[in-house]
């Protein structure tokens, strides 16, 4: 006798259940376009059929390298609807790593926005993809599918492709910084479970309107996008973010959240006309990609009320959140992990480390990652196996659990400076630092010494118009840190390197300092 299947959810399906039920509510808002979920859900079907029609099938992995703008969106989801697994690109990386990761997720077809195309055709002979499956949105060239003729005759009736548990629905790569990207492989139910955790988390339902204004490729921009477009609700893009443009746009259209990364905080904090802007409407301001400093935390609690929530997490899928009612008495904290995931901290030798001392995070959950697609070695490398047999990723962060365990992250376990044998914490020095009124930005790093091994130095980015001297500021440092952190020296910068999340590249800062000595660290 036949019985009922477990179903198998995916995000797509939930689009075509808006554009179904609620064809006439407002589904997304960039510039002057405004569309409705019927209009949004029919451009993704659209562009499903085109890739049918050019060849790609389910399984299949489909490329994007797009600005933000509506139809990054209808790529983006009209490729799973394809039964394909979408790769966003970040167009931060160099050439040559693109096609590095073109070709290790075995892609079939590539959407390319208008101006990224510079950062293909140099590479575009490396690129093991069939030349009529390279797709111009918003320009035309040789050599070159139009959007629009990829589109034309293409029916707008969607067709239903049965999605199964284990198939691939998106492959996350990280941005090249830390060393060889590597691609994280979700499944079309894990990312249905993550977007349905995310829409609980951070409090979306019908009625959210999310305000973007980082990059579509980003886990981070998923992190809100994705749940606001689950429950029905709108999302609000902002093409390239100007914190009064923001601030207007905010006032304008009066979302319930948004997602910010630290500098964009620390830029909103300090703008002059932040008191004339109406942003009593948001329910929920959402900080991740980097630590927020705890005073700029509270600051903003101040401002807006407690709607302030700070995410830490990796894009493969480990997570934790600081809640509003947490952030003034944890402010250095970021907070528990989310229902249904798990966070431990283990030491070098695997062993489950008690709260209050520091080990490696080590996370759990449903929504996690499958794999890291085509690298067999890294998968054995980031298992942590628990007492039960369940699997649990090495994040490669270092941190502890207080007696309520929430977490405090200390730093990147690669990025630990080990002098004279003692674990020497960055966080724990630049968060002194920061105390310094003259300090815009700053990074403590490890450099050579024949003394220690390696000591910590400290990389400084001076307020405008101040002078301190970094005689002057590394006395002030080491009044205030233990021995055994004293810096050896300051160096004054123009500007520190950060990712487009706001995460500093302390990788890009520590190599040349090592590598004078012939050494990599």
């Amino acid at each position: 006798m036949r019985q009922f299947e477990e179903p198998c959810r995916t995000v797509q399906e939930c689009f075509t259940r808006h554009a179904r039920y609620i064809p006439d509510k407002l589904a997304l808002v960039c510039g002057e376009e405004r569309l409705s979920w019927l209009q949004l859900n029919e451009g993704m079907v659209k562009v499903a059929n085109g890739l049918t029609a050019i060849g790609i099938k389910k399984g299949d992995r489909v490329c994007f390298l797009m600005p933000i703008m509506t139809k990054t969106v209808e790529i983006m989801y009209g490729i799973t609807k394809a039964g394909a697994a979408m790769v966003p690109l970040s167009g931060m990386v160099q050439p040559e790593t693109l096609a590095l990761i073109i070709n290790d997720c075995d892609a079939q077809a590539i959407f390319v926005g208008p101006g990224m195309d510079a950062l293909i055709e140099p590479i575009r002979a490396q690129i093991n993809i069939p030349e009529k499956n390279f797709i111009a949105v918003g320009f035309e060239k040789e050599g070159w599918l139009p959007f629009e003729s990829f589109l034309s005759g293409v029916s707008s009736i969607e067709k239903w492709i049965k999605a199964d548990f284990d198939d691939p629905w998106l492959i996350l790569y990280t941005s090249g910084t830390t060393g060889e990207p590597k691609g994280s492989l979700f499944t079309a139910h894990g990312r249905y479970l993550w977007t349905l955790n995310c829409a609980i988390g951070y409090h979306f339902n019908e009625t959210s309107s999310t305000l973007i204004s980082t990059s579509l490729y980003t886990a981070a921009s998923q992190l809100v996008m994705q749940p606001t477009l689950l429950a029905g609700g709108t999302v609000i893009l902002l093409a390239q973010f100007d914190v009064a443009e923001w601030m207007k746009l905010a006032e304008r259209e009066r979302p319930t959240h948004t997602l910010l990364v630290p500098t964009q905080y620390y830029m909103l904090l300090a703008h002059p006309d932040i008191d004339k802007y109406d942003m009593s409407h948001f329910q929920v301001m959402t900080s991740v990609g980097a630590p927020l400093l705890p005073d700029s935390k509270k600051e903003i609690i101040k401002r807006f009320g407690p709607v302030f929530m700070e995410m830490y997490g990796l894009s493969e899928g480990v997570s934790t959140i600081l809640a509003p009612e947490d952030v003034l008495r944890k402010p250095s904290s970021v907070g528990i992990p989310p229902a249904g995931q798990e966070i431990r901290i283990i030491d070098n030798q695997g062993n489950e480390c008690p709260n209050g001392e520091v080990g490696e995070i080590v996370g759990y959950g449903p929504e996690m990652l499958h794999c890291y697609y085509n690298k067999p070695e890294i998968n054995a490398e980031s298992i942590w196996v628990d007492e039960i047999g369940r699997t649990f990723l090495r994040t490669g962060d270092v941190g502890k659990l207080d007696e309520e365990n929430y977490l405090y992250i200390l730093d990147r376990k690669k990025d630990m400076i080990i002098s004279g044998g003692s674990n020497i914490y960055a966080a724990d020095i630049e968060v002194i630092i920061f105390k310094h009124p003259e300090v815009a930005d700053c990074a403590v790093i490890g450099v050579p010494s024949d003394k220690w091994g390696e000591s910590p130095r400290a990389l400084v980015v001076l307020k405008e118009g101040c002078s301190s001297s970094e005689q002057e500021m590394r006395e002030w440092i080491n009044e205030r840190v233990a021995k055994y952190q004293r810096v050896d020296a300051v160096e004054i910068r123009p500007v520190l390197p950060r990712n487009p999340l706001g995460k500093m590249l302390k990788r890009q800062l520590r190599e040349p300092y090592w590598e004078k000595v012939g050494l990599k660290k």
